[in-house]
């Protein structure tokens, strides 16, 4: 189980990200020629919303018991939301689509099953 200090280290690391992926975000977009795309200027939203907040309601409430592997699995997910955020937002910059993005919906919806199925495991555990 994570312990309060492991999980005010995920906060400080994804404030960390939340403001690296900002930074790439923010320079990209300098460099494309005024043509913008959602995904690119929110791109720090995943790291900020599921890494920093949802991990501050963790904090606050108390309650919620996470395993590493909950946690790690979790880790993973926010990191495909980024790098598809940052792809599609390329991709939309540059004027093009991809039908690969769809792989990374997919995963995505695999992961956050396996967040619900190790969260419903370490319940029963204990």
């Amino acid at each position: 189980m994570l312990s309060t200090s492991d999980i005010k280290n995920e906060i400080i690391k994804y404030v960390a990200i939340s403001l690296f992926v900002g930074f790439i975000s923010f320079v990209y977009e300098l460099f494309s020629h005024n043509v913008y795309s959602f995904f690119m200027v929110y791109a720090f939203l995943p790291p900020f919303i599921l890494g920093v907040i949802i991990n501050i309601l963790i904090l606050v409430f108390n309650n919620m018991k996470i395993s590493k592997l909950t946690n790690s699995i979790y880790n993973h997910l926010i990191s495909t939301l980024i790098i598809s955020f940052l792809l599609k937002g390329a991709l939309d910059i540059y004027g093009t689509t991809n039908n690969l993005l769809i792989v990374f919906q997919i995963i995505c919806i695999i992961l956050i099953i396996q967040i619900f199925i190790t969260l419903n495991l370490s319940k029963n555990i204990n």
